[in-house]
């Protein structure tokens, strides 16, 4: 039969919270030796890019502090990591990013 699991909630976000997310983008991926990252507003924070191998040791970080910066990782071995974007208030953007 049908179950009523109780009234349904909805969290709504302010108009504020969503227009202020910048757009981030981690290029070219796969990658062999260089990756760029573009943040399309940096609203005056700095940001810290970091990258973890699939056993969650860090390998690489470094502090973002303009909108437009590349970041050397030809000593990595190759394959998959993840990457995060840390803000003032927490982790921004995270994905994953192949070297070859």
């Amino acid at each position: 039969g049908i179950q009523n699991f109780g009234t349904p909630y909805y969290i709504l976000a302010g108009v504020n919270d969503i227009t202020n997310i910048p757009q981030i983008h981690l290029y070219p991926n796969p990658t062999s030796d260089q990756i760029h990252l573009s943040i399309s507003d940096m609203n005056g924070s700095d940001y810290q890019l970091t990258l973890t191998d699939i056993l969650g040791q860090e390998v690489y970080t470094s502090s973002i502090t303009q909108s437009e910066s590349a970041h050397d990782i030809s000593n990595l071995s190759p394959g998959m990591y993840t990457w995060r974007l840390m803000g003032n208030n927490g982790i921004i953007k995270s994905g994953k990013i192949v070297k070859d």
